[in-house]
């Protein structure tokens, strides 16, 4: 019945948001791991069938793109329909793929998938881009459909938790990096430093 249908998609919505706010809290997540529950929760919260995050790397003005599967791809920020988002911070609606030209039909004659619908847009973190999600095909009574406006803005609510997420755990690594680099460098001042001491010895 349609009624206990919008009753559970709105339970499993309201079970998302809490799980990502909890998600908060774990400093020690790593950028995969996260990634990979942002993808789920999307995928809950707006009936899709798959969803890719692409995490923004203004640095290196690359996209670190997220699949289902925890496999990752690093692209050029401006790469495809999730690089204008992540350039522009434009939402992109596409009722039918197929007949939009920004649609790179490649991806699907490679893996034999059909995409009908998609809904790409930011995750932001206080006014900054930080992730594009690009979420495909929403199902409802077992078809694909469109998204509609109630999708936006149901996504753009999870996507205030999920920005803050990446945002945190994107601060850890940096600061992770930085801790192993300054050890690395210790470690071969130390070693210069016995190596000018053996040779004033000899």
């Amino acid at each position: 019945p349609r009624l206990f249908r919008v009753a559970d998609h709105e339970y499993r919505k309201s079970e998302s948001m809490l799980s990502l706010a909890h998600t908060l809290a774990c400093a020690t997540l790593d950028t995969r791991q996260l990634a990979h529950r942002v993808i789920e929760s999307a995928k809950d919260i707006t009936g899709s069938d798959r969803c890719s995050l692409f995490i923004v790397n203004e640095q290196k003005q690359q996209l670190e793109a997220h699949f289902e599967d925890m496999c990752t791809l690093l692209m050029p920020i401006n790469a495809g329909i999730a690089g204008h988002v992540a350039t522009t911070g434009e939402t992109v609606n596409i009722k039918d793929a197929y007949k939009d030209s920004r649609f790179n039909q490649n991806v699907d004659l490679q893996t034999g998938y059909r995409t009908k619908s998609m809904l790409t847009m930011p995750v932001m973190c206080a006014d900054q881009i930080v992730a594009v999600a690009q979420l495909v095909n929403k199902i409802d009574y077992d078809r694909v459909v469109g998204y509609d406006r109630e999708d936006e803005d149901t996504f753009l609510a999870f996507a205030v938790y999920a920005g803050v997420c990446i945002r945190t755990s994107m601060l850890y690594t940096n600061a992770e990096q930085q801790r192993a680099n300054s050890d690395l460098l210790l470690q071969l001042t130390r070693t210069l430093q016995e190596a000018v001491m053996n040779e004033s010895n000899e």
